[in-house]
């Protein structure tokens, strides 16, 4: 799987060896329930088989959830679609999650990453931006997200800002700290008037 598809599954989701972006991943939190948290943990660690799909969708017919708990897998499950290559499939279960919790960030952050590995920059860009001003739970990963959706689209200062207030945010987040190792900052002398 490449990279591309690697960063739009998780939060997610990106150009082969040009970007770095397993890591970033928008999932969902769900505790208080055995088979969502375990949904949950697999789509943060982006194991996107087929028995994180069967895991998912279990949690999502058997246990009682709460709304909250049946949004978030929703989204854990469309991370799972998404590494397996079902664009259709990951946006419908982002609709579902929104559908019970409209706004929800990391729905929107995820929709935002397919439309990203879709091709669709300025979508991309409008639904990562959404979900950060819903307030992701994880907000580097998010910051991150819109970092290489404007890389992508060529704003490369704004990608390298992006970067940089996702280490603020993070100082660890290593996909960030490869991210910036590919940039180089030059200092151009003003032209004589």
């Amino acid at each position: 799987m490449g990279a591309i598809s690697r960063f739009c599954a998780a939060f997610l989701v990106v150009l082969g060896a040009a970007l770095v972006a397993d890591k970033a991943r928008a999932a969902s939190n769900t505790y208080g329930s055995t088979l969502a948290y375990s949904c949950y943990q697999g789509a943060r660690s982006l194991h996107g088989d087929i028995a994180l799909m069967r895991l998912c969708t279990r949690a999502l017919a058997e246990e009682a959830l709460t709304p909250a708990q049946r949004a978030h897998t929703f989204v854990n499950r469309g991370i799972a679609q998404i590494l397996r290559g079902n664009a259709d499939g990951a946006l419908a279960d982002y609709a579902a999650a929104e559908g019970i919790m409209p706004g929800l960030a990391e729905a929107r952050v995820n929709r935002g990453l397919v439309y990203l590995r879709q091709g669709e920059h300025e979508m991309a860009i409008s639904e990562i931006r959404a979900g950060q001003a819903a307030g992701c739970i994880e907000p580097a990963p998010c910051l991150y997200a819109l970092a290489l959706a404007r890389e992508l689209e060529g704003d490369l200062s704004g990608a390298y800002r992006d970067l940089q207030g996702t280490l603020a945010l993070d100082a660890d987040f290593a996909p960030a700290k490869q991210a910036l190792a590919r940039f180089r900052v030059e200092r151009r002398a003003k032209p004589a008037a």
